[in-house]
């Protein structure tokens, strides 16, 4: 254990001002200089791994917040494109949980939403069609070729939940495996 009582602060200039304790019974005492070059170099190793440190953990907020600024910029496209979806000119109510396709008028560029799909047009479609949307519950609206994953994303969600209100079961709701939440990248869009 280190007795502070026989202990002096001194500051040493050699390694930027620092205070290093010694031993006063042996400061009259000539000492070998390289205990000081020791020292100083510990003391440099000692900032390098803290600079080192820090700059680890910098990058990793760094990271986090190109993340974040990714996926707030994704949620302004999604809005902005269901605010567009909104408003496209429609005969008939929509209901959550239908797909509905989207045309445009050749001459007019004017954009309209139909229950119908290509297929079901067949040659005889007088628009040009542009892509296929399923409106959400929430009012959101997802594009055909996402559908499954959307769903799959939901279904995770429901386990989840379902795990946190049943207090029965003795497992942790979000211990699941990693195949849970990896997405198909191969769904095949049949409009």
């Amino acid at each position: 254990m280190l007795d502070l009582t026989e202990c002096w602060i001194v500051t040493i200039n050699l390694v930027g001002g620092r205070e290093i304790l010694i031993n006063p019974a042996k400061r009259h005492q000539i000492t070998d200089s390289m205990d000081l070059v020791g020292l100083a170099q510990q003391l440099q190793t000692a900032d390098n791994f803290t600079k080192a440190n820090t700059t680890n953990k910098l990058i990793v907020i760094v990271d986090q917040i190109r993340y974040l600024q990714e996926q707030a910029k994704k949620i302004l496209e999604e809005a902005n494109r269901a605010q567009q979806l909104h408003h496209v000119a429609c005969n008939f109510k929509k209901i959550p949980g239908n797909i509905y396709y989207l045309y445009e008028k050749i001459p007019s560029q004017e954009r309209l939403f139909s229950m119908l799909s290509p297929s079901d047009w067949g040659r005889s479609c007088p628009y040009s069609f542009l892509g296929a949307f399923k409106l959400q519950y929430d009012m959101s609206w997802t594009p055909f070729e996402k559908i499954q994953e959307k769903e799959e994303d939901l279904q995770l969600i429901n386990r989840i939940i379902q795990g946190a209100q049943d207090s029965s079961k003795m497992q942790d709701p979000f211990a699941f495996r990693i195949t849970d939440v990896s997405h198909q990248t191969d769904h095949s869009a049949a409009h």
